[in-house]
C-alpha cells in the first residue's frame, strides 16, 4: 500500500504549468474558439490549493520521526511525500480487512495528515500472485479493495475530509517489489 500526499503550492504549480503548456485543455483567452472554458472556481469536490501551507520537509522530518520505527517508509517527492507500508503491517493475505496493529498505524497517519491542506491518494498494491475469490476474483479487486478499506478508515474514523481523498488499484500491474 502507498500514499502520498501532495502539497497544495506544488499542486497549483502543477496546474499552473499544464494550463501554459496545454491552453486548448482550458479555453483560449479573449473569447477564442477551440477549448473548454476556463473554469473560475474549484470544480466540485476538489480542495483549493493554499500556497505555502506546508513545509515540505517539517512533513517528512515529522512522518519520518513518527512512523519510521513502526516500518514505515518515507519517501520525500517534489510535490509532497509518499508513505509505503508493507501490506502485511496493515492486512492479512489475501484480505482487505485491517489488522488491529495497521488500525494504530494508519492512526497514527491519519493525525499527521488529518489538519494539513492537500490531496492524500491511497494506492493499493498486490504482490503477482493471482488470487481468485468470490469475494476477490483477482488481484484488482483485492487492491481496489484495501485502498478503498484504508480511504474509508481515514474518512470515518479519523474524520479527514473526503474530498482529500483519491483511492486507486495497481494489482500486480505496479509492484513495489519484484
Amino acid at each position: 500500500l502507498a500514499m502520498s500526499f501532495l502539497m497544495p503550492e506544488r499542486q497549483a504549480a502543477l496546474t499552473a504549468s499544464i494550463r501554459q503548456s496545454f491552453p486548448s485543455l482550458w479555453g483560449t483567452p479573449r473569447g477564442g474558439s477551440g477549448g473548454v472554458p476556463a473554469p473560475s472556481a474549484p470544480a466540485e469536490g476538489t480542495v483549493p490549493a493554499q500556497p505555502g501551507a506546508v513545509d515540505p520537509g517539517a512533513l517528512y522530518r515529522s512522518l519520518q520521526a513518527r512512523l519510521t520505527d513502526q516500518g514505515v517508509e518515507i519517501v520525500p517527492q517534489e510535490a509532497g511525500v509518499v508513505i509505503r507500508i508493507n501490506s502485511a503491517l496493515l492486512f492479512p493475505l489475501g484480505s482487505d480487512r485491517l489488522h488491529p496493529e495497521g488500525e494504530r498505524l494508519l492512526g497514527d497517519i491519519a493525525r499527521a495528515l488529518k489538519d494539513l491542506p492537500g490531496e492524500i491518494r491511497v494506492e493499493g498494491h498486490t504482490d503477482d500472485l493471482p488470487i481468485s475469490t468470490p469475494r476477490f476474483p483477482s488481484n484488482w479487486e483485492l487492491s481496489l479493495a484495501r485502498a478503498a478499506r484504508v480511504g474509508r478508515a481515514f474518512i470515518e474514523v479519523y474524520g479527514i475530509d473526503p474530498r482529500r481523498i483519491v483511492l486507486a488499484g495497481y494489482a500486480d500491474q505496479r509492484p513495489l517489489v519484484p
